[in-house]
């Protein structure tokens, strides 16, 4: 169920509640995710791949095709390079979704 994968989080961006979604199914869309997004202002995907791997892509364009993202809407994901050995360069961080959140204002 989406509703315990669902953490709530205030922004100390003031953004207003935040709603992290956890959604291991990347195959589909969960109908859970369908009826979140009928109750979401803004949505930010942010995903953990390079963005040529990207799999939330194929999600998002389900979800648009049936007209349920809203009208703010926002993917963030991990660049597309090479990651020297010892640091964390490419991987989606904090700073990455908070400039993706900045967007959707």
């Amino acid at each position: 169920m989406i509703e315990e994968t669902m953490d709530t989080i205030r922004s100390p961006d003031g953004l207003g509640d935040i709603y992290v979604i956890d959604c291991p199914l990347l195959s589909g869309v969960p109908d859970e995710l369908e009826t979140a997004m009928t109750r979401l202002d803004a949505v930010l995907f942010a995903d953990v791949c390079k963005d040529g791997a990207h799999p939330f892509a194929t999600m998002i364009t389900r979800l648009q095709a049936k007209r349920l993202l809203p009208d703010r809407w926002g993917c963030v994901a991990a660049a597309n390079t090479y990651n020297p050995l010892g640091t964390m360069l490419t991987f989606t961080n904090k700073d990455d979704i908070r400039e993706g959140l900045k967007g959707l204002n």
